[in-house]
């Protein structure tokens, strides 16, 4: 019998099928990973020029926008977008004129504006002041109908110059926190060699000429040509709450020796220790005028390093030893400004009432009990100079400002932006302190219509200010001196 054969040749030819499908499996697979790779490629190339075109057409309709949709102002080079821009930036972003001209030109190369020409320095400086001075001259007298307090002080910039500022606002206090920039109006503006009563007197006038009433009461530090002028124009005075108290500090314990050997301790541990190791714990810089305004700062510094005096290096604490040795008047100083502290925040956050006069009085007696001799002394002119305000008062619903630290805040603004140079002086430039009266605290930016300050102040305008306000800056003086060729 022959064998069956032919099972075996059909599993051999399948055998030989599925390995050539195998092989073509294999094949389609790796063709399938690179479409895969590719498609991936194509994709993300894709998506590349999709965002790169997005960029094009927005560039293009940003600049279209910069170019065409903005109005121009009438006698300048550049247009309102431009002019707001470089303004606010100056106002709110907290850096000089020239830092103005380099933020504009990096925006424009990295925002791709096509701007062909940026503004200058000195153009910057010139809007600035010009919207200062349209801010200075169209005060909105509307909102004090119901009656406006003034805030009052003078503040020496250079040798004989002396500006006077005055700051108007609302009469009655309506909000629980302490008086902000856009709260206040600039309602003047001057400079003299000095103030007399007499020319003190003169400016209030005029403010009441420009408001039509006259203030309902005056806020000022206890200077005696501005108290002398208040009375010389038949007003009243509300002492301000920070410069009266300190006053009162500085009567009980400027002449006690306890404090005295303290200070001097102080100042001669900031000689002895200024080029040591030791320096970076030396004591805060005090004030050489109305030193008591920032003897917080020294008495803290003093009270925090007696808790850690034990935990120093042995070379610190051998360096600071005297601190110790003044620990009884570190703490009743630290105690006073303690109390001082919570009478300034009622006063200045919630105003002068009767209320309020109640809750500081309440808070002297809390302090009174186990102060020591000079501590008590002192609660008791506090509660002196409380009583007398208290007596202001008309009713038992009025509520008045009783701070002048806005004034104090906006002259610590324009001594930082003045000319570095001492001899320049008060100059035009001194108009930037009504902008800063328009800015917001709860959105960025200035409350005022640029283009229609711009259009509505010419030079000639801001010459005539200066001439009639100002005197002559000592700059130009030295200059005319050393360049009169009559003298050579």
């Amino acid at each position: 019998m022959k064998p069956w054969t032919g099972s075996i040749t059909n599993v051999a030819r399948k055998k030989s099928s599925l390995s050539m499908l195998r092989k073509e499996n294999r094949q389609l697979r790796s063709c399938c990973k690179e479409i895969k790779a590719s498609r991936s490629i194509w994709k993300s190339k894709y998506l590349l020029l999709k965002s790169s075109l997005a960029v094009v057409q927005n560039t293009i309709t940003n600049h279209s926008e910069w170019e065409t949709c903005q109005q121009s102002i009438k006698r300048h080079k550049y247009n309102e977008q431009l002019v707001s821009l470089c303004v606010n930036i100056y106002v709110t972003g907290g850096c000089g004129l020239r830092g103005v001209v380099n933020i504009l030109k990096y925006l424009n190369v990295a925002l791709s504006w096509g701007l062909e020409d940026i503004p200058c320095k000195s153009s910057v400086e010139n809007w600035v002041i010009k919207a200062g001075y349209y801010i200075y001259d169209k005060v909105d007298t509307c909102k004090y109908e119901k009656g406006y307090a003034v805030v009052m002080d003078e503040c020496m910039v250079q040798g004989q110059e002396r500006m006077l500022a005055v700051l108007g606002v609302p009469a009655n206090k309506q909000t629980d926190y302490a008086l902000g920039l856009d709260d206040v109006d600039v309602l003047s503006l001057r400079v003299r060699p000095s103030w007399d009563s007499c020319s003190i007197a003169k400016v209030l006038e005029e403010i009441t000429q420009k408001i039509g009433t006259k203030p309902t009461y005056i806020i000022s530090d206890g200077s005696s040509n501005l108290k002398s002028a208040i009375t010389q124009y038949e007003s009243f005075r509300i002492c301000d709450a920070g410069h009266e108290i300190a006053r009162l500090l500085e009567h009980v314990y400027k002449k006690e020796p306890g404090f005295e050997n303290f200070m001097k301790a102080c100042v001669q541990c900031k000689y002895t220790e200024v080029m040591k190791p030791t320096c970076y714990l030396n004591p805060p810089k005090q004030r050489a005028i109305a030193r008591f305004m920032n003897l917080s700062h020294t008495i803290k510094w003093a009270e925090k390093l007696l808790k850690i005096q034990h935990t120093l290096p042995e070379i610190e604490r051998r360096a600071f030893s005297f601190i110790k040795k003044h620990k009884a008047i570190i703490h009743e100083l630290n105690s006073a400004f303690e109390m001082i502290n919570d009478i300034l925040h009622v006063l200045k956050h919630q105003g002068l009432s009767f209320k309020t006069v109640e809750k500081c009085l309440q808070k002297c007696q809390n302090y009174i009990f186990n102060a020591p001799y000079l501590l008590s002394k002192l609660i008791v002119k506090i509660k002196e100079y409380l009583h007398t305000e208290n007596e202001k008062l008309f009713n038992k619903d009025t509520v008045w400002h009783t701070s002048s630290d806005i004034l104090e805040s906006m002259f610590g603004m324009f001594k930082n932006r003045k000319a570095s140079n001492p001899l320049h002086g008060v100059t035009p430039f001194a108009l930037y302190l009504p902008l800063l009266t328009k800015t917001n605290t709860g959105k960025p930016g200035i409350n005022c219509n640029l283009k229609e300050a711009l259009e509505g102040v010419l030079i000639s305008d801001l010459k005539s200010w200066n001439k009639k306000y100002l005197i002559e800056n000592q700059v130009v003086k030295r200059c005319k001196i050393f360049n009169n060729k009559k003298l050579i």
